[in-house]
């Protein structure tokens, strides 16, 4: 990556960073719902995506927790320090335990292991979207990585609140873009 691209994307990440600590709570409380409700009627429209990626919120990302009251096999990565992520089978959020990076990952010895390939549905969180898909991450890559080797039928779902969809981001040709664009608003 060229430095003045990493220093682009870099800035901006603070500055969502910053924007995303502005929201108040109830506005995420909000936005969590309406996203929630956005993904589950997608899900609704698509009756063959039945296993779905999902990720435990940080303060800075919605919360998707009530997915869990869909019929649906919602899978959670957890982080491993080679830069790569495993994802797992959970039932109850509660299990989850703090992992990495201080992120809620499932537990090996009690969530069942669940292979890319498995996975129909893709919820992927970001800084960053623009309403054709493209995304700017975290900066660690995991989801770069490993959305590459998912099976080709599998959908990708950004989902942000309604601040994050910006009308043009810093890509690079190994940025992943999504198919579908789920935002609070």
């Amino acid at each position: 990556m060229d430095s003045e691209l990493k220093l682009k994307k870099n800035a901006l990440r603070q500055q969502m960073r910053e924007k995303l600590l502005q929201l108040s709570h109830s506005e995420k409380i909000k936005q969590s719902q309406t996203i929630n409700k956005k993904i589950v009627q997608y899900t609704e429209d698509n009756p063959q995506l039945t296993t779905v990626a999902s990720f435990a919120a940080l303060p800075t990302e919605p919360n998707l927790q009530s997915l869990h009251s869909q019929n649906l096999a919602l899978v959670y990565p957890l982080s491993h320090q080679d830069g790569l992520m495993q994802f797992y089978r959970v039932d109850e959020t509660s299990s989850l335990v703090k992992g990495r990076f201080a992120i809620p990952e499932p537990n090996p010895s009690i969530h069942p292991a669940v292979a890319i390939e498995q996975i129909d549905l893709f919820l992927v969180p970001a800084f960053a979207y623009t309403p054709d898909g493209k995304r700017l991450g975290k900066g660690g890559g995991y989801y770069d990585r490993l959305l590459v080797n998912r099976s080709p039928q599998s959908k990708l779902i950004g989902v942000c609140f309604s601040c994050q969809v910006l009308k043009t981001l810093p890509t690079e040709p190994h940025d992943i873009s999504v198919d579908h664009l789920i935002s609070g608003s």
